[in-house]
């Protein structure tokens, strides 16, 4: 077999692959957002902004500036991949659904996040431990669901 076969394997796999693989945006819910994260109009993005008035309702997140996605995951492999680029500060993680939404969230969530010029990985109860990364534009979440396992 010579390096052009090779190559042609390679691309039949990919070609064959691509159906078998699915995109989906993910959607934001209005209906979890923080007070002070403002959603865009295709909810597919947020920003930090002035606290504006909400309505109540148990699903909102109130003492952490978050928004959740419009869909959860109980069983399965997910991935997603989420666009930072020149955010001085940002946060991407995922949170259990059981967690108190209206108090401060001491368990259950993993993150990763950019503050003060660091990048830090976050699953309390534990420390934070800082991340020796170059300049991040774009995180890949991978979430393995039945393996039990989360990479960023």
């Amino acid at each position: 077999m010579d390096m052009s076969d090779l190559g042609n394997l390679i691309f039949h796999i990919w070609n064959k692959m691509k159906d078998m693989v699915s995109y989906t945006t993910v959607i934001l819910d209005p209906n979890t957002a923080n007070p002070k994260q403002l959603l865009s109009d295709d909810m597919t993005s947020v920003r930090h902004g002035e606290r504006h008035k909400l309505p109540k309702n148990p699903e909102r997140i109130e003492m952490h500036p978050c928004v959740l996605s419009s869909g959860g995951f109980n069983s399965g492999t997910h991935s997603w991949a989420v666009e930072v680029k020149n955010n001085t500060f940002w946060d991407l993680g995922i949170l259990q659904e059981s967690v108190q939404r209206k108090e401060q969230i001491l368990t259950g969530y993993w993150e990763i996040c950019h503050f003060d010029g660091k990048y830090m990985a976050v699953s309390p109860p534990r420390r934070s431990k800082v991340l020796s990364v170059k300049k991040l534009e774009r995180i890949r979440v991978h979430l393995d669901w039945n393996k039990g396992k989360l990479s960023f």
